[in-house]
């Protein structure tokens, strides 16, 4: 896997990363999911995994719901069914309610199957922009093509 072409193409892009290009967010994104790996504290695994998630997934857009945002967005990352999109994005959205709790309330009352649902999420997210997504383009572009099909157009 290592030695093919794509994957030394991507490696180099994710290591130099143009500046606002998804390949700069994914190499952010990278870095968190590593952490969330390492750590066994589930409150932590959490955290971690979300802001993977939003590395990938947040905009400039200060206007927009972030939860909203990281929702519709990795629904239709992770599925061109519509039916399943709202399925998707109606569990991200419980799962950051349990992310919230913990940043804004302190509670760190997170289960292993919430914490390993989020690694689930946010690792599928990162293949999925390995695999389909142009690391070079723009964030915004990525994001833009995103929002575009949130509203039930293929993507990418």
């Amino acid at each position: 896997t290592t030695t093919s072409q794509k994957f030394m193409t991507d490696a180099d892009v994710i290591f130099s990363p143009p500046p606002k290009s998804l390949a700069e967010r994914v190499s952010q994104g990278l870095g968190w999911l590593t952490r969330g790996r390492q750590t066994d504290d589930r409150a932590e695994r959490l955290l971690y995994f979300f802001t993977a998630i939003e590395a990938l997934l947040s905009n400039d857009d200060k206007t927009a719901p972030v939860t909203q945002t990281i929702a519709r967005h990795a629904a239709v990352m992770l599925t061109n069914d519509n039916h399943n999109r709202s399925e998707i994005a109606a569990e991200i959205k419980a799962l950051y309610a349990f992310r919230s709790a913990l940043v804004h309330a302190g509670s760190r009352s997170v289960s292993g199957s919430v914490a390993n649902r989020t690694q689930n999420i946010a690792e599928a997210l990162y293949m999925t922009a390995l695999e389909k997504a142009d690391l070079k383009s723009s964030h915004e572009t990525f994001n833009n093509s995103l929002a575009k099909a949130s509203y039930g157009s293929t993507w990418p």
